[in-house]
Order: C-alpha cells, then sequence, then structure tokens
C-alpha cells in the first residue's frame, strides 16, 4: 500500500488513488483507482443538492459521500469514473485535493 500523500477525513489520497471516507452506507469508505477515473472536477457547491445534500443524491447524477460539515462549505470535487455514477466530495482543501488528483491521472496515462 501506498504512502499517503493527503488525508482530512472526507478523502485520503496515495500514489494509488482516492479513497472517499463514508461513501457508502454504513461509514464504508469507496476505493477509486486512478486508472478508473477519468476526470476530476473543482466547483462550487449548489444549494439544492449540495451544500444541504450532507450524504447521498437527489437525482443519481453525483453521489455525496457522509460530511456533516458540508453545509459551511463552499466547493466539492466531482470525479468523472468509468461506469456509473459522479462520486462528489468535499474535502477541507478542494484546490489542493483536486490538483493532487489531476497530478495522479497525468502519472496514470
Amino acid at each position: 500500500m501506498g504512502g499517503n500523500l493527503y488525508e482530512d477525513g472526507t478523502v485520503r489520497l496515495d500514489d494509488r488513488g482516492v479513497t472517499i471516507r463514508h461513501f457508502y452506507f454504513p461509514f464504508v469508505s469507496r476505493f477509486l483507482p486512478y486508472e478508473r477515473i477519468e476526470s476530476v472536477h473543482l466547483g462550487a457547491l449548489p444549494d439544492i443538492g449540495g451544500r444541504w445534500r450532507i450524504w447521498g443524491t437527489t437525482d443519481f447524477s453525483y453521489w455525496y459521500s457522509l460530511d456533516l460539515r458540508r453545509p459551511v462549505k463552499t466547493m466539492a470535487i466531482v470525479l468523472e469514473i468509468w461506469g456509473w455514477g459522479r462520486p462528489a466530495f468535499t474535502p477541507k482543501d478542494p484546490d489542493t485535493v483536486a490538483s493532487m488528483i489531476s497530478a495522479g491521472l497525468a502519472r496514470t496515462r
């Protein structure tokens, strides 16, 4: 297992991929290797279906991991992955996490 590059309780990045904490019920993490991620998007959280969505989805286009602090956050990361769904999460430092995931994607291409 590779050493952690970033970890904040909502997400862990290492040299193999991204682990989104509290993704599935009850409190199960989801690991996505960089090879499975098509792209990473950093964007503002919408109020409806975003900031006030602390876990899950409203329309099945995005799936938010559990984050009880999401209502006070403004930015989210959405991963485009091979297969179904778009995992979304709100790390403490979204700019750093997005750039680190982009770097991980570049290494695997």
